[in-house]
């Protein structure tokens, strides 16, 4: 299922599709949540309006369908930002790379190929439910991954 963002938005049409899947070998389900921002420095009020719609819509998920839910995106937000922020703050989510029992690499994931000058904040984000035991997370990136997109893989191992 998926919903465009209400308003004016941004320069790009932006919306958040949404879906509740089951694990074949352990009968868990969970929600899987994903969107894209608009970039913040370029639209603070389109992000400011999609950063509330996204809150709005998956606490609404969460109240509904009772399971454990992950958010993933291209947030277009560093860690350090009020809107990713505020995300987390109103979903009561957690962040999958600092909650990790074991990190792999402090690399962030960003939007352009072949950057070489890695930092450890990230555009890309997984966030899940407080009750998700994560029990590693990576930034796969160079020939760990296939070029399928502009920003690297991020890859969060948990549990349920």
């Amino acid at each position: 299922v998926y919903d465009v963002y209400a308003g004016k938005g941004g320069h790009r049409c932006r919306n958040m599709a949404w879906g509740t899947f089951t694990v074949k070998a352990t009968g868990n389900s969970f929600v899987y949540f994903v969107t894209h921002w608009d970039v913040a420095s370029r639209e603070d009020a389109a992000v400011t309006a999609q950063s509330a719609q996204a809150v709005k819509k998956v606490n609404e998920l969460i109240q509904q369908t009772g399971l454990p839910i992950f958010c993933m995106a291209d947030w277009n937000s560093n860690e350090r930002s009020p809107y990713i922020n505020n995300f987390i703050k109103g979903t009561g989510l957690k962040n999958t790379k600092t909650s990790a029992i074991r990190l792999v690499n402090n690399v962030g994931s960003f939007h352009d190929y072949g950057y070489t000058n890695h930092s450890s904040l990230s555009c890309d984000h997984i966030f899940a439910s407080q009750s998700v035991t994560v029990l590693q997370f990576q930034t796969l990136f160079y020939n760990q991954q296939i070029w399928a997109s502009d920003h690297s893989w991020l890859m969060a191992d948990v549990k349920f």
